[in-house]
């Protein structure tokens, strides 16, 4: 059987550069596993790395071999290690190798997950349908990684953002919106704007006016005069037809049900 896929050259150029690039470590350590390293002696390296980082501690090239050492490693397997990295072709190009080196990981994982599946289904898979509802949880589990791993961050990085919108908000001023308005000032005091990340969640009875209050905040965003903001609707229950004519029949101030009944007077039609 074919060996798993792995890029020594990646995870030399990967290491390298987070051993003595300022900021390198930073950058791929919310999306680089320490299982993306299949070397396991190069995984030990940055694993001491990301943990020196996570302790607060500088994790230049001398403190990843200091913390190594003092775990035990021998060092002629460091030096070794150290090496190769040495001796590899540097790349400047390392922080599209280390997002090549967590697909890889992603990819070995799949794999090994798919080597699982089969060899339970060949020899004793049980009951067909509690077999299908696993594999379904296994590899739902590992394609997800990647997306947890690239919304996975650093408390310093979500201080910073929330530091960034701090000072965005005491430029704009009291009142002021941090992002496309509602159309509803109430609503938009209360929620600073339209901003992004933030889920809203409108609840009520049937006929209550969510769809209208949708629509009527879809149309304030989407300033005719503003083309860089734009809106995606998605309904079970409308066709596109019917949520057009609510829109229509929002803006216009008219009974959307008096529209689809053919009940609107001369007056509705004006507006």
């Amino acid at each position: 059987m074919s060996a798993l896929p792995r890029d020594d050259q990646a995870e030399c150029a990967v290491l390298e550069a987070v051993m003595n690039t300022p900021g390198a470590l930073e950058t791929v350590r919310p999306f680089l596993a320490v299982d993306a390293f299949d070397n396991p002696d190069r995984r030990k390296l940055y694993d001491a790395a990301v943990a020196l980082m996570d302790s607060g501690a500088e994790a230049d090239a001398s403190a990843i071999v200091a913390r190594l050492r003092d775990r035990g490693e021998p060092w002629e397997n460091l030096r070794l290690t150290l090496r190769g990295i040495t001796d590899g072709a540097h790349s400047a190009y390392w922080e599209q190798n280390a997002r090549r080196l967590s697909e890889l990981h992603q990819v070995r994982e799949i794999a090994r997950t798919g080597q699982a599946l089969w060899a339970k289904a060949t020899s004793n898979v049980g009951d067909p349908a509690t077999f299908v509802a696993d594999a379904k949880v296994q590899l739902v589990g590992v394609l997800d990684h990647r997306q947890a791993n690239d919304d996975a961050g650093s408390l310093r990085d979500s201080m910073r953002e929330q530091l960034e919108n701090m000072q965005a908000a005491a430029r704009v001023g009291h009142g002021g919106l941090l992002g496309p308005t509602t159309g509803i000032d109430k609503l938009d005091r209360l929620l600073c704007g339209l901003r992004g990340t933030k889920l809203i969640v409108v609840a009520a009875r049937p006929g209550h006016g969510k769809t209208a209050l949708g629509a009527g905040i879809v149309i304030s965003a989407c300033d005719v005069e503003d083309r860089s903001v734009g809106a995606f609707i998605a309904s079970a229950e409308m066709g596109r037809g019917e949520l057009v004519l609510r829109m229509a029949a929002s803006e216009a101030l008219v009974d959307a049900r008096r529209a689809l009944q053919g009940a609107l007077v001369s007056e509705d039609w004006a507006r």
